[in-house]
């Protein structure tokens, strides 16, 4: 990723009528759709202090995404546009035990799109996993996802760009049944994804 973010080419200096026509230009957008594939590793947070024994778990998965408006702000540092992300995952704990879970999640992510082939976003989501961690602080089955976080994507050609992210991660159950200390991670994610 490095070797691409240092030999990828820069914008010059550009009108304003040629960033906003970039910006509509670029594959962002109401209606335009984009699906990813990717993958990381989740490291313990132990929010709730050591004695919680949070998870720590890699996890692969798949997204879907459409433009839900138009790209907004004009060529201001801060024009983008916001995404309607549905994504699925499959975790795999490694500590302190092995195990394992899956589910999906529904995010808002905005995109910033002044910056040519390099597009960074902030998404938030939320969704529910079923769990089997086997941890003595948080009861598997059905639990919540809460999530959120920074990334960017690096185009290395028009419609194909290289995305890594990292992301706030909270499981729990809302209280329904118990232990349920929570299971908090920082996860750092990568992956490819394709626009249409």
């Amino acid at each position: 990723m490095a070797l691409v973010v240092t030999t990828a080419p820069t914008a010059g200096h550009a009108t304003s009528e040629e960033r906003e026509a970039s910006l509509h230009r670029a594959p962002f957008g109401r209606g335009q759709t984009h699906w990813g594939l990717g993958g990381g590793y989740a490291f313990s947070i132990h929010r709730n202090g050591p004695t919680s024994r949070n998870s720590t778990y890699g996890a692969t998965g798949a997204s879907l995404a459409i433009g839900i408006t138009d790209p907004m702000g004009g060529g201001a540092w801060y024009g983008g546009n916001i995404d309607l992300m549905l994504e699925g995952a499959y975790l795999f704990a490694s500590q302190p035990s092995t195990g394992r879970g899956g589910g999906g999640s529904v995010l808002l992510r905005w995109n910033w799109l002044g910056g040519g082939r390099f597009v960074p976003f902030a998404n938030v989501g939320a969704g529910i996993v079923d769990l089997n961690f086997n941890l003595p602080s948080q009861r598997d089955g059905f639990n919540f996802l809460l999530q959120g976080g920074l990334g960017a994507h690096v185009f290395v050609t028009e419609r194909r760009a290289l995305t890594a992210e990292w992301r706030y991660q909270h499981i729990s159950n809302a209280n329904l049944r118990l232990p349920n200390k929570g299971v908090d991670t920082s996860a750092f994610l990568v992956g490819a994804t394709f626009f249409y």
